[in-house]
């Protein structure tokens, strides 16, 4: 092969592999425009326009739902949800203080969740779930098995080694009778 042909032939550039350092960044920045764009949707709400649904919302969050709250007991505020469509992995915080948090998966051991409203899990919770942070005692937890390393309503919580060994790996909801957190098995058809 002579020099003239060689040079014709470029190979091909190959795609160049993220360090972790660089990954994090990049979902960062992910992240950050999600943020923006559920903020500009939250603000438009707020001022009684329509927002439309975002255009790519990432890995995390599928979109929100406008809601109303009952109002009762003093507890006021426009309720939203936060949809997420995968398992919430270890390590990994998620935090909505303006309304419910609905998980489409399961929540890991180490993962936390942190709802101003209520919080939905269609999985395993074997993480932390505290509902009701933005002040509503009306607020409930549910998962399909109970697994959690604690559970949380309102400031009221339980470990562990407070749920009780019966409802262990059971579809369960805890809400808040009075000054104290109940917890009981969901009826199964």
């Amino acid at each position: 092969m002579t020099r003239s042909s060689a040079s014709r032939h470029t190979p091909q550039a190959r795609p160049r592999r993220r360090s972790p350092e660089q990954s994090a960044i990049a979902e960062a920045a992910k992240l950050s425009r999600v943020s923006r764009d559920l903020l500009e949707m939250l603000q438009t709400l707020q001022a009684g326009g329509s927002a439309a649904a975002p255009k790519a919302v990432g890995e995390t969050i599928s979109g929100l739902v406008e809601a109303s709250s009952d109002g009762s007991e003093g507890w006021q505020g426009k309720r939203t949800s936060l949809f997420i469509e995968h398992t919430v992995r270890s390590g990994q915080q998620i935090t909505f203080p303006d309304g419910d948090v609905t998980v489409i998966g399961s929540v890991s051991s180490g993962a936390e969740i942190i709802a101003g409203g209520s919080i939905h899990v269609y999985g395993a919770l074997r993480g932390r779930a505290l509902a009701g942070a933005g002040g509503d005692p009306h607020a409930r937890i549910f998962c399909q098995s109970l697994e959690a390393e604690l559970l949380a309503i309102n400031g009221l919580y339980k470990t562990t080694e407070h749920l009780g060994s019966h409802l262990h790996g059971r579809a369960v909801q805890a809400w808040l009778d009075g000054k104290a957190m109940a917890i009981a098995a969901l009826n199964t058809l």
